[in-house]
């Protein structure tokens, strides 16, 4: 009589594919909303304005998905520019807030756009194998201005609203 055999693979990690209105470069964070007065988010969206004034709009190349711990990224090129913005706005609320209250190491600090959030454990091999097989595509974009958002991680990705948009280059 012929028998049949089940054979069970590791459990893969799920993700949470980000849609495209919620891509984004992290940047900084400052604080949770009920715990930053309203007075000093003002305050330091003025300075990021002045520090931001000086700064070019960014010239990127996005491209070149890998697998992260926590997420599938894509890289940010030149990193540089996205540095530089960071280091400005940190800087914002270094002149509201002193540069002890800065929240967040400033290293190590990864310039990415996240695609999918790995929401369960599971090897990785099989996620870094089918980005190995996909088409390598990159894309270029022109960043003129960031906005300090009220954010919110809901049903497995992060959603936000706008509180301000501070340009690039005045």
């Amino acid at each position: 009589m012929p028998t049949s055999t089940a054979t069970c693979s590791p459990p893969q990690p799920a993700l949470d594919v980000i849609p495209i209105q919620w891509l984004h470069l992290t940047m900084q964070g400052i604080g949770f909303v009920d715990q930053v007065p309203q007075a000093e988010v003002d305050a330091i969206v003025e300075a990021a304005r002045v520090r931001c004034a000086a700064l070019s709009p960014m010239k990127l190349t996005i491209g070149t998905p890998h697998v992260d711990s926590e997420s599938i990224q894509i890289a940010v090129q030149p990193a540089e520019p996205v540095r530089q913005l960071r280091s400005a706005i940190r800087g914002a609320i270094a002149d509201v807030w002193g540069e002890d209250r800065v929240p967040e190491a400033a290293e190590p600090y990864n310039p990415h756009m996240s695609l999918a959030y790995i929401n369960a454990p599971g090897p990785g091999a099989p996620l870094v194998q089918m980005l190995d097989d996909a088409p390598q595509i990159t894309a270029d974009a022109l960043v003129t201005s960031c906005q300090l958002i009220v954010i919110n991680r809901d049903e497995g990705m992060y959603v936000w609203e706008p509180h301000a948009t501070i340009t690039l280059g005045g």
